[in-house]
């Protein structure tokens, strides 16, 4: 869908270069700190005559990195600025968006065999277009 490519353009533009932003999967040996987001449930609004009214569509966000406070600085600098979102996100008009936070994680590596891990910051949003 149209909104996941202008989700990622946005993601891309407030992260900054350098900052890998992906769909779906998590790249091995990416940079840190890293953005990977996934679409959760959505649902489209039919008006009674069956043309598309209002989309909701919702979206998992995780930041991730080793060090915590670029991490933590990251997923904060997003939060700020996705939600209360209203206006043109790429070719989509956003009517409205909003973030609420979700668990926070520290993921240990044990398998590596190292005991430096992987620090997630997570929150959800949801676009109404």
């Amino acid at each position: 869908m149209q909104i996941d490519i202008d989700l990622q353009s946005e993601l891309s533009f407030l992260s900054g270069a350098g900052v890998p932003v992906e769909q779906g999967k998590i790249s091995e040996g990416n940079a840190y700190p890293a953005v990977y987001y996934s679409r959760r449930p959505s649902n489209q609004e039919l008006y009674l005559s069956g043309k598309p009214c209002l989309s909701d569509t919702n979206f998992t966000i995780e930041v991730y990195g080793e060090d915590i406070d670029a991490v933590e600085t990251l997923a904060d600098k997003l939060r700020t600025a996705l939600h209360g979102f209203k206006g043109w996100m790429g070719s989509t008009f956003v009517k409205g968006s909003f973030c609420e936070d979700s668990e926070e994680d520290y993921q240990s590596k044990v398998e590596m065999n190292t005991d430096e891990g992987i620090n997630v910051s997570m929150f959800n949003l949801q676009i109404l277009h």
